[in-house]
């Protein structure tokens, strides 16, 4: 899948924290969610909190290469360092960190 990431640049998402923010969504490394309560990591590794469902980031961002991985991760591609297909790991890496990829969601990351 090629994704033309240029078009992240100058677009932000409103974001209802303890007060309204616009982020840059070229900054957002991954969002996390547990329930209805999502977290944004962003790539200065800063965390901001929203109450919002995982599947409303997901509609909100599918055009801008952002991938749901599994139940409670959405992930900017832009910032994928690495990606394990194999059938017993189905693992992502943004850096350090390891995410697991759903079985359903393997067929986005193989040619």
């Amino acid at each position: 899948m090629i994704v033309n990431y240029s078009k992240q640049t100058g677009m932000k998402i409103d974001v209802k924290g303890d007060k309204k923010k616009y982020i840059d969504i070229e900054k957002i490394m991954y969002i996390q969610s547990d329930g209805d309560l999502a977290m944004l990591v962003l790539n200065n590794n800063e965390k901001i909190y929203e109450i919002k469902p995982l599947k409303d980031f997901e509609e909100e961002l599918k055009d801008f290469g952002f991938i749901r991985i599994n139940r409670s991760v959405v992930v900017n591609r832009k910032y994928v360092s690495e990606v394990d297909t194999k059938v017993r790991k189905r693992k992502l890496y943004i850096g350090e960190i390891e995410f697991k990829i759903a079985k359903s969601r393997l067929k986005y990351f193989r040619d």
